[in-house]
């Protein structure tokens, strides 16, 4: 009513206009040229529509000017529509793109790296799977990163795990690790908001971070 837009109306309008305005569309495709759509994994169908009415001139001949930077193992907006199979049908819209693995983190050890890679090599719907061509064998580049140790605990149910967490952060400040030096990270908050309890009932001092909702 007041005529304010929001990301998704930005989006969601352009892409009408793109689409029913020929003119509008042949303009900003001469004027965009060379177009670079970084953390790809995250597109939405609607921010996939706009990519394509942007590069769908017959003068491309099917090969734009276009890259795309992703890693589908680092989807994380599905909630908002987000769909990681985009980056399999990018290389089905436009031809012969060339594909460039990027195979050096710099961010993480090489024990970390290992257990990451045990755990999303198992999804069926990943790029390596789907395409094995794509070679994804990720290596620690940085050798200069402090070496710390990373252990595995399976426990049977999650009330079992909260627990165990709270009894090794009490084990940790009693071996002289100090309570601010210890970090839980968790996929979902509701999982934090339950650990909560249990940190308490071992007298672990609890600050809980959430970023809020920017709408």
């Amino acid at each position: 009513d007041a005529g304010y837009f929001d990301f998704d109306d930005m989006i969601l309008e352009v892409v009408k206009a793109l689409e029913t305005n020929e003119t509008l569309r042949q303009m900003l495709e001469e004027r965009f040229q060379y177009i670079l759509v970084d953390e790809f994994q995250d597109t939405n169908d609607a921010q996939m529509r706009l990519l394509y009415a942007l590069t769908s001139s017959e003068v491309h001949e099917g090969r734009p000017n276009i890259m795309a930077v992703g890693d589908d193992d680092q989807s994380i907006y599905r909630f908002q529509g987000a769909e990681d199979a985009n980056m399999l049908s990018f290389a089905t819209r436009f031809i012969n793109p060339t594909l460039v693995s990027l195979s050096k983190n710099y961010r993480s050890t090489k024990d970390i790296l290992d257990i990451s890679e045990s755990v999303v090599a198992q999804s069926e719907k990943s790029l390596r799977t789907l395409r094995p061509q794509i070679e994804k064998k990720i290596v620690a580049a940085n050798t200069n990163l402090p070496k710390g140790q990373v252990h595995f605990k399976t426990c049977h149910t999650a009330l079992a795990e909260y627990d165990f967490i709270a009894r090794e952060i009490q084990k940790l400040h009693g071996d002289g690790v100090a309570f601010k030096d210890i970090a839980v990270i968790g996929r979902k908050h509701a999982s934090l908001r339950e650990l909560v309890p249990y940190l308490h009932a071992h007298k672990v001092p609890v600050q809980y971070e959430k970023r809020q909702n920017v709408f």
